[in-house]
């Protein structure tokens, strides 16, 4: 399995709370329907958020890619890789 990694920045004006409210409203709705989706998870705080998905094969994982500097939902890509999965607890 292999891990979509994904760092973001709120912009100014963005809260917390809205940030997490269209994580699940919109974001989360449309990865769970990506081909391959395993999991995901998401955690932050008021400046900095980040995420993994889990997907079945590498290039289904290649496909959630972001872009770096993308901007969607008051939040900016800083970061986004895949990493082949080792293990879980």
């Amino acid at each position: 399995m292999y891990v979509v990694f994904t760092a973001v920045e709120m912009l100014p004006g963005t809260t917390e709370d809205g940030a997490v409210k269209d994580l699940k409203d919109q974001l989360i709705p449309q990865i769970k329907q990506a081909p391959g989706f395993v999991k995901g998870e998401w955690f932050g705080d008021d400046k900095h958020g980040h995420g993994f998905v889990v997907f079945e094969t590498e290039d289904q994982a290649k496909q959630g890619l972001q872009e770096i500097g993308e901007v969607f939902m008051g939040v900016k890509v800083t970061r986004s890789d895949v990493y082949r999965l080792h293990a879980e607890a």
